[in-house]
């Protein structure tokens, strides 16, 4: 209620700001990151084009830092589809990602590509965890009319819950 009636203020500075933002959320751990730390980072898409923005960023991040680097689509709503059809999804957002990334990549990093199928947050966090992410990149929306949105912003959502530092880059 809070957050409806006051808005958060990290989340008006990463919705406005024309710089990429670290927030460091309540969730993150502890101990404190050096530039050599950021050895995995799990850059999260939707395709959109603030999400696509990030992808750059991620990609820099990788290469200045020699990091692995997780490519994450989450599919929602699949109540209604097939195994055959959740390959077909599966395959097909895999080249989407793909396209994200110059031929030269793998050259500099080492690049994974996942699709995972449910809720984009409560995945995008699961996969953060699974794999000891020490960065999260996400692209961001611009900012809303009203402070606060309903519901919760995915991307606040995100860095409120996740166990390392988030970059959002405004589209």
């Amino acid at each position: 209620m809070q957050k409806l009636l006051l808005g958060s203020v990290a989340e008006q500075v990463f919705r406005m700001a024309s710089c990429p933002v670290l927030t460091v959320g309540p969730a993150a751990k502890e101990e404190v990151h050096s530039e050599e730390d950021f050895a995995k980072i799990l850059y999260a898409t939707d395709f959109s084009p603030s999400s696509e923005r990030a992808a750059s960023y991620a990609l820099s991040l990788a290469q200045e830092h020699q990091a692995e680097l997780t490519l994450l689509h989450v599919v929602q709503d699949v109540s209604n589809v097939t195994p055959e059809g959740s390959g077909i999804l599966r395959e097909y957002f895999t080249k989407r990602l793909k396209k994200l990334v110059p031929e030269t990549a793998e050259l500099w990093c080492d690049l994974k590509y996942e699709i995972q199928f449910g809720e984009p947050v409560s995945s995008i966090l699961q996969q953060a965890a699974l794999q000891n992410t020490d960065m999260i990149v996400l692209g961001v929306r611009g900012g809303a009319h009203f402070p606060g949105h309903l519901p919760p912003a995915t991307a606040y959502r995100i860095v409120c819950q996740a166990p390392c530092p988030v970059m959002t880059i405004r589209g």
